[in-house]
C-alpha cells in the first residue's frame, strides 16, 4: 500500500518568512517589550497587544497577547519581573500559569522538536546559529507551551508584518507610540481597512476575571436525594496547583482537589484537575467524596470564592451549609504530606 505524504498548509510558508522579516529587521534593537501596540486580527476583529523582546540580548522574540485577559495577563507578568526581577525565567511556573499569548521566538536548535523540525524540512527552509531557528507557541494559563493551530498562525503571521511595520514608523517617528492628548489609556492598534493598514488610537477593554459558571447535574443531584442519605460532620474542600506537569496534549499544571473530614481528616477524595476545568472537576469530586463517604456533611469548608460559588448550588439543593473560612487545617495537613512525598 502507497503511503501519500500529508502535505504541509499554504498557511506554514507566510508565517516562516514574516518572522524572518521581523528577524532582519531586527525590531527589538528599536522597541522595547514595554513598548506595546496592538494589531487588529483581520478574520476575527480580536485585537492582540503585541510586546518586541530582545532589547536585553537574552530572548528575541514577539509575543501577542490577546484582548483583555491577554493584556492583563501581560501585566502580571511585568508585576512578577518587578517583584523578583532575578527569579522570573521564560519557563519559570509562575509565569506559565499566568501567561495566555501567541509568541513567535528565535531559538536554539536544540530548543525545536521533531513537529517544528519536520515543518522546515518540507517548507525546504535552512537556519544556522544559536537563536536563530523560528519556534512557535501557543501559552494558555496552567498549561506548557504547546504548537499553534493553523488559525494562529494566520494571526501570527500578520502580528509579524506589522510589527515590522510599526518598527519602520519608529525608526521615522520616535515618539509613534505615546499616545496623544486625551488618549492616555489608549494603545495604537494597527488595523485593516478596505484592504489597507491604517494606526488608530484605542482604549483596552477592561477586564473582569471571570466568575466560574458551575456545570449543575441536576440528575445526579436528585438521585442523591433520594438515597435519603445521613448528614453528619464537617468536610474540608480545598487544593493546590503542583509544580510539575501532567502529560496531556499540552501538557498542565494540575489542581488537586482534596476533600478531608475535619474530624479525624479521613481523605475522602483526591483528584488531579486541569486547571480550566475546576467547575466541572470540584463538583465530580464532591459527588465521589459522597459515594465513598456514604453520607452527606453538615458543613461544607471552604478558603476561596471560586470553590465557594462553584459548590453552593450542590450544597443548598442538598441541605449543607457552606462556609468560606481562612484556613483548612485538614486539607493543608494532606497537602503537605504530598509535598514532603514529592
Amino acid at each position: 500500500m502507497i503511503r501519500l505524504k500529508k502535505r504541509l498548509s499554504p498557511v506554514w510558508k507566510p508565517l516562516y518568512e514574516a518572522m524572518e522579516s521581523f528577524k532582519e529587521h531586527r525590531c527589538w534593537e528599536w522597541l522595547y517589550d514595554s513598548d506595546l501596540f496592538g494589531v487588529q486580527n483581520p478574520e476575527t476583529g480580536e485585537i492582540g497587544y503585541c510586546s518586541v523582546m530582545g532589547k536585553g540580548g537574552k530572548m528575541y522574540a514577539l509575543g501577542v497577547y490577546p484582548d483583555a485577559e491577554g493584556l492583563h495577563s501581560y501585566f502580571e507578568i511585568q508585576r512578577q519581573g518587578e517583584e523578583d526581577p532575578l527569579g522570573l525565567t521564560y519557563n519559570d511556573v509562575d509565569l506559565l500559569r499566568t501567561q495566555k499569548c501567541l509568541m513567535a521566538s528565535l531559538e536554539d536548535l536544540s530548543t525545536l522538536e521533531k513537529k517544528d523540525l519536520d515543518s522546515i524540512r518540507k517548507l525546504e527552509l535552512k537556519y544556522i546559529g544559536n537563536q536563530g531557528w523560528p519556534l512557535f507557541r501557543k501559552f494558555q494559563p496552567g498549561y506548557l507551551p504547546w504548537f499553534i493551530t493553523l488559525e494562529d498562525a494566520k494571526f501570527l503571521t500578520v502580528a509579524l508584518q506589522q510589527a515590522v511595520e510599526v518598527t519602520t514608523l519608529f525608526q521615522e517617528k520616535q515618539t509613534l507610540l505615546v499616545p496623544p492628548s486625551g488618549k492616555d489609556d489608549c494603545y495604537l492598534v494597527r488595523m485593516q481597512e478596505a484592504g489597507n493598514w491604517l494606526s488608530v488610537w484605542l482604549p483596552a477593554e477592561d477586564y473582569q476575571a471571570p466568575k466560574p459558571q458551575p456545570v449543575i447535574d441536576e440528575i445526579k443531584i436528585a438521585r442523591i436525594q433520594k438515597q435519603g442519605l445521613s448528614q453528619q460532620g464537617t468536610w474540608e474542600v480545598g487544593g493546590i496547583f503542583l509544580d510539575e506537569t501532567t502529560p496531556g496534549n499540552p501538557p498542565y499544571f494540575p489542581y488537586v482537589l482534596s476533600i478531608v473530614t475535619s474530624e479525624k481528616s479521613f481523605v475522602l477524595y483526591p483528584e488531579l484537575i486541569k486547571p480550566d476545568k475546576l467547575e466541572q472537576g470540584i463538583p465530580r469530586g464532591f459527588f465521589k467524596a459522597i459515594k465513598k463517604g456514604r453520607r452527606l456533611p453538615q458543613t461544607l469548608l471552604v478558603d476561596n470564592e471560586d470553590t465557594y460559588l462553584i459548590l453552593q448550588p450542590f450544597t443548598n439543593s442538598l441541605g449543607i451549609s457552606l462556609k468560606m473560612v481562612q484556613k483548612l487545617p485538614a486539607v493543608n495537613d494532606f497537602l503537605d504530606g504530598i509535598n514532603r512525598y514529592k
